[in-house]
């Protein structure tokens, strides 16, 4: 289930992350970011995707891929033929960030590896699932908002609006206390 907003004519809204996140990234908890010319590349349909495995699986064009925590732990077990084949898989669906959720900060060996596969990638010091539904609210807030004089169009979500902003209403509540 996915609270982000499901309209058509916002299907091809372009945005890219430097926009997307602009003024945003404290709240996702984001400690480090490498490869930012990346965050220049334009996103039709931004979508987030919570991994809970490090796993071939395929990924839609400009996903934001969020790992867990001790993904890259997991990673760094991995021998470097497949963790190689990881990246390049990530980097051939045109992943536009990859987000590693509580961590510090990763290993010189990735963050080569990730550069090497021109890959924008985030460390942030929050649990995936708050992430996910924060960047989510991002995607949808910038989303929500046209240009003037464009064409309202009727919008539907997967979860009731009020269950959505009661949901963000609580986050914040938690992580202000």
């Amino acid at each position: 289930m996915s609270p982000v907003l499901c309209n058509k004519s916002s299907q091809n809204i372009k945005v890219n992350l430097a926009e997307l996140f602009q003024d945003g990234l404290p709240s996702l908890g984001i400690r480090e970011i490498l490869t930012p010319r990346g965050w220049t590349k334009t996103l039709v349909r931004p979508h987030v995707k919570t991994c809970q495995r490090i796993v071939m699986a395929h990924h839609r064009q400009d996903a934001i891929v969020i790992l867990p925590s001790g993904a890259n732990a997991n990673l760094l077990a991995l021998a470097d033929p497949p963790r190689q084949e990881y990246f390049n898989h990530l980097s051939c669906c045109q992943t536009a960030l990859l987000i590693f959720a509580q961590c510090r900060t990763l290993p010189d060996l990735l963050k080569n590896q990730i550069k090497h596969h021109c890959l924008p990638m985030a460390v942030s010091s929050l649990h995936e699932n708050v992430l996910e539904s924060r960047i989510k609210a991002i995607i949808q807030e910038k989303i929500r908002k046209e240009p003037t004089g464009t064409k309202k169009t009727e919008m539907m979500f997967s979860f009731p609006v009020s269950f959505v902003l009661i949901a963000r209403a609580l986050l914040a509540h938690c992580y202000i206390n």
